[in-house]
């Protein structure tokens, strides 16, 4: 989780995070409190009805209408939450844990959840001792900052930043290229959060892969962290250690992270993407990239959006229209697009060499309400509410029982 993200015809995560708590329905905090996931804003009854997704690395997770979390795929660092030593866990498997959850989110091989109550929990891999213990992983949740409530947690690859309720922005675990946005780099483990620094008070915060973002209260963007190829902010340092102005003029009620770029939508649902494009995944139809924002996806408005935060530099966004189809751009390794690709170009020099789509892929026929990608894995929630996963499946990341990839979605065998 690792992505802001949200309908445009529902509140947008901004504007429900300064709802008070109590005036939404437990249901519909998944948006609103964890970010990375994305929920539709009409729920069915069964208590069964998935209505969050988040996607890892290599796995990935639904939260039902009960407030239980399914997880599945890559299991290594025990990231799907069920206490299970299985190093792959293709079928859905229940999170061990007695909480009823509102929200949950994932990155890298770290899943994290938040209570009703607005409390965190998480599992899996624990880099420089982001969940509070000193094990290297858990298998099943523990309180992470027991002693904190949040309006919003963000799972960046290997470290998490979050609005506390009373509306500060924090950041803790790695932060060897300032993701955390405390006013230096450094090698040291942050397993506790920390504020994050410099004279900008921030309405919202995401973590990416090595750096972070977020939005203040006027709408404008602010970057911290790695500074890819001077792109993220406007000095040209490596690194860039407090939240220095980024995105250009342009102001926005929702930010996106993605491994080495960001987007942000506008109040007319358009976005605009800026940082490194090599992958074409700005679906700009080229591979142009750089520090300006650049009109994405065709420029048409975007209801739901999902960028690939993951440790890879070979990435892929994914977008739904006004009639909820699925496109999505960028690399085509391992089918992630969900279709047959329109333009495949080589775009990075390996051998073979990597191709990618800038023009857009469309997913299939499904209509989505919600997004998330992995690392060669995409998964949608539909309009149906079904759970649907394409791409790379060889650590069961498509939650069909198989350990087949798929270039078409498949049905995730969540129960009913």
């Amino acid at each position: 989780m690792k992505r802001l993200l949200a309908q445009a015809d529902s509140p947008t995560l901004q504007s429900m995070q300064m709802l008070k708590r109590d005036s939404i329905p437990a249901a519909l905090l998944a948006c609103a409190l964890l970010a990375g996931c994305n929920t539709d804003s009409t729920l069915g009854t069964p208590s069964t009805t998935p209505v969050a997704l988040a996607a890892g690395g290599g796995h990935s997770c639904a939260l039902l209408r009960s407030g239980e979390v399914y997880c599945w795929g890559s299991n290594e660092f025990g990231q799907i939450g069920a206490g299970s030593a299985a190093a792959t866990v293709p079928q859905p498997a229940r999170v061990a844990s007695g909480e009823r959850f509102a929200a949950v989110g994932a990155g890298g091989e770290t899943t994290c959840a938040l209570s009703e109550a607005g409390k965190l929990f998480c599992w899996g891999r624990n880099p420089a001792g982001l969940l509070g213990v000193s094990e290297p992983f858990v298998s099943s949740p523990v309180a992470v900052a027991p002693e904190m409530t949040w309006r919003s947690v963000s799972v960046g690859y290997s470290h998490l930043c979050g609005m506390s309720r009373d509306g500060v922005a924090y950041c803790w675990g790695r932060n060897t290229q300032g993701q955390l946005g405390i006013g230096r780099v450094d090698s040291d483990a942050h397993p506790a959060p920390e504020p994050v620094g410099g004279p900008v008070r921030l309405a919202s915060v995401v973590a990416a892969t090595i750096h972070s973002c977020g939005l203040d209260a006027a709408g404008k963007a602010y970057c911290w962290g790695m500074n890819w190829q001077s792109i993220l902010t406007t000095d040209n340092a490596p690194s860039q250690p407090l939240p220095a102005r980024a995105g250009g003029e342009l102001t926005y009620v929702e930010l996106m992270t993605g491994t080495t770029f960001a987007c942000g939508r506008t109040a007319d649902a358009r976005v605009s993407c800026w940082g490194d494009n090599r992958s074409g995944s700005f679906g700009t139809g080229d591979f142009a990239g750089g520090r300006n924002p650049r009109p994405a996806f065709g420029g048409a408005p975007v209801r739901v959006l999902a960028l690939n935060s993951e440790n890879t530099f070979a990435v892929h966004a994914c977008a739904t229209g006004t009639d909820d189809a699925a496109v999505c751009w960028g690399s085509t390794t391992g089918g992630r697009l969900g279709g047959t690709t329109s333009a495949p170009t080589p775009c990075f020099s390996t051998t073979p060499p990597i191709t990618c789509d800038p023009v857009g892929t469309r997913v299939d026929t499904h209509r989505f309400a919600a997004l998330d990608l992995g690392n060669i894995h995409s998964c949608g929630l539909t309009r149906e509410r079904t759970v649907r996963c394409w791409g790379g499946g060889e650590r069961g990341q498509l939650g069909n029982g198989s350990l087949v990839s798929s270039p078409t979605p498949v049905t995730v065998n969540l129960p009913s």
